[in-house]
């Protein structure tokens, strides 16, 4: 099951990016490119795809964050706090923050997530 939700994934960025990036091989590069993941078009074919490539994307991004806090030399950048968000709601809020600050387009999506994230849930 894991396996071919990996599969799935990877299937979509390589189809859902191949427009926007002709020649990358379906590589993540643009905030732009990880809004198409995860603010697919209602219509979209692989709508499901698309919003599970995104969530994993989150959770990835959240992942590192934790790691670095419990590193040998911590760093704690962000402090989500209890109750958590689950996934989804935490990636609509992500693309919203996006959405009205077009001028993070062009950045690398990780900077961007971070950038919301920061903001988001700051540390005391």
């Amino acid at each position: 099951m894991v396996r071919a939700w990996m599969v799935a994934a990877v299937a979509v960025v390589a189809a859902g990016t191949a427009s926007a990036q002709d020649d990358r091989d379906g590589r993540l590069e643009t905030t732009a490119e990880l809004l198409v993941a995860c603010a697919p078009a209602a219509d979209a074919p692989d709508r499901d795809l698309y919003t599970a490539f995104c969530h994993g994307y989150m959770v990835g991004v959240y992942h590192f964050t934790e790691a670095l806090a419990r590193g040998p030399d911590p760093v704690r950048l962000v402090c989500v706090g209890d109750p958590k968000p689950d996934v989804a709601t935490a990636t609509r809020a992500f693309v919203a923050w996006a959405q009205a600050n077009p001028q993070y387009a062009e950045e690398p999506p990780v900077e961007t997530v971070m950038r919301w994230a920061i903001a988001a849930y700051p540390c005391p």
